[in-house]
C-alpha cells in the first residue's frame, strides 16, 4: 500500500490525524488517531480508541476497542472487549470476547466464554460459536448459535437456532 506509515516500537502511540492506512505491532500498542484509511495492528496489549474510516483487522493477547470503526472489524485477541460501534460487520474470536457495543451489520463471533452486553445492538444476524454464550443485547435478525451453554436475556427480532447442552 503507498504512504502508509508504519510503526513497530513497543508502547506505539498515534494521536492527531493519520491520512492513510496505518500499519502497528509491538509489545504495546494504544492507538488515539483517527485514522482516513485502514488499521492494522498487532500487539500483546492493544488499545485502540480511535475513529477508523475504513476497516480496523487486529490481533493481540488483550485488546480493547472503542471508537468508531467504518466498516469491518476483524479481530482475535486472548481476551477482546469491544465497546465501539462498527458500520459493518465484526468478526472476532477469542478466549473471552466481550461485545457491549454497536454492529451496523453483522456478527461472527467465536469464544470459549462470549458475552453480548446489554449495550450491544446488532443490525442484522448473527452466528455464535462458543463454550459458554451470555446474550443480553438486541439482534435485529436471525441468530444462530452453537453452545455448550446458552444464556438469551436479550431481544431478538428473527428466528433462533440453538445447539447446546444447556439453554436458559
Amino acid at each position: 500500500l503507498l504512504g502508509a506509515w508504519i510503526g513497530t516500537a513497543s508502547g506505539a502511540v498515534r494521536t492527531g490525524t493519520i491520512n492513510d492506512d496505518l500499519f502497528l505491532a509491538g509489545t504495546s500498542v494504544d492507538v488515539y488517531a483517527t485514522v482516513m484509511g485502514d488499521l492494522f495492528a498487532a500487539a500483546g496489549w492493544l488499545n485502540i480508541n480511535s475513529d477508523v474510516a475504513d476497516n480496523l483487522v487486529a490481533g493481540g493477547g488483550m485488546a480493547d476497542i472503542a471508537g468508531k470503526i467504518q466498516d469491518d472489524l476483524i479481530i482475535a485477541a486472548g481476551i477482546l472487549d469491544v465497546a465501539g460501534s462498527t458500520g459493518d460487520n465484526l468478526v472476532a474470536a477469542g478466549g473471552v470476547v466481550t461485545v457491549d457495543g454497536k454492529v451496523g451489520r453483522k456478527l461472527f463471533a467465536a469464544a470459549g466464554r462470549l458475552r453480548l452486553g446489554r449495550n450491544t445492538t446488532v443490525a442484522r444476524d448473527a452466528w455464535l460459536a462458543a463454550g459458554a454464550a451470555d446474550l443480553d443485547g438486541a439482534i435485529g435478525g436471525n441468530v444462530t448459535i452453537a453452545a455448550g451453554s446458552v444464556v438469551l436475556r436479550g431481544r431478538i427480532e428473527g428466528n433462533v437456532e440453538v445447539t447446546a447442552f444447556s439453554l436458559d
